[in-house]
Formats: C-alpha cells, sequence, structure tokens
C-alpha cells in the first residue's frame, strides 16, 4: 500500500523545468542547474538528487561537498512558474539558451 501512494504521489508531482542552467533575475544568488539526470539538481554548491516537484515547489536529497556530509533531506523554497522559469525567494530564474556564466542585470 505505501509503494501504490508513493507510486501515485510521484507520478502526480509533474514535470521538472527543462534541463539547462537558470539565471536569477537580479543579484544575490548563483545560478540553479537542472540536469543531467531526468531528477538531477545543483543548487547552492549542492549536488541534488531524487529531485521531485510537490504542489509546485521542488523537493529533493542534496549533498555539499564535505567528505562527511551523508545528505539529507533539503526542502528547496523553489517555485516551478508554469512558464518553466523558477522562483526563488521572489527572485526569478530563467533557463539560458547557452549556458556559462550569468550575466549581471
Amino acid at each position: 500500500m505505501r509503494i501504490l501512494a508513493l507510486a501515485v504521489a510521484i507520478a502526480s508531482s509533474g514535470p521538472l523545468p527543462a534541463p539547462g542552467m537558470f539565471c536569477p533575475v537580479g543579484e544575490g544568488y548563483g545560478p540553479i542547474f537542472v540536469g543531467p539526470g531526468p531528477r538531477d539538481l545543483a543548487i547552492d554548491g549542492m549536488d541534488c538528487h531524487d529531485a521531485r516537484k510537490v504542489d509546485g515547489k521542488i523537493r529533493a536529497t542534496c549533498f555539499t561537498n564535505s567528505a562527511s556530509d551523508t545528505g539529507g533531506s533539503y526542502a528547496l523554497d523553489l517555485e516551478v512558474l508554469p512558464t518553466g522559469e523558477l522562483s526563488r525567494y521572489g527572485t526569478l530564474f530563467r533557463r539560458v539558451p547557452h549556458p556559462g556564466m550569468c550575466h549581471a542585470n
């Protein structure tokens, strides 16, 4: 029963945004990377796996670069907008067509 509930929750969570690099519109944040795997994400210097969208927000298990870090549930306040853009703490992130460096606005 628990497996069925989990499968329904994952299926109803919706897809993540298109893979690529998302740059902030404004200052204060670094880029967010979606992919290359279907549920991979990189944010705040952390590698995140098993990312999924729940109620319009992205949830993931994230790991820092520390050798002693075993990871944990990192509840991101990262909203997926209908346009495919991301929003975090009121900052908009747009996918850039050619990943490189984010331009200052």
